[in-house]
């Protein structure tokens, strides 16, 4: 469903996975879950997320190459 809330992690930690998944039930909400950056950026700019969450076990440069990436896609 186009309408319903998207959450995407990037990052490998389970218990997050399972409080999303948790939670986004509630809300009927859908959980993306990319496990390293390459397939984060490739999942955003395929399902258009509401929400990203990125753990800080990923490597140090990846929040800003995910950023740098999507702001590319909009220019």
């Amino acid at each position: 469903d186009n309408m319903s809330t998207k959450v995407l992690l990037a990052g490998k930690n389970d218990q997050l996975k399972a409080n999303l998944l948790q939670a986004l039930e509630k809300i009927e909400g859908t959980l993306i879950v990319a496990q390293d950056i390459s397939l984060a950026i490739f999942l955003c700019r395929k399902n258009f997320p509401n929400l990203i969450i990125m753990e800080d076990s990923l490597s140090d440069n990846s929040c800003l190459e995910l950023i740098q990436e999507l702001q590319a896609d909009q220019e």
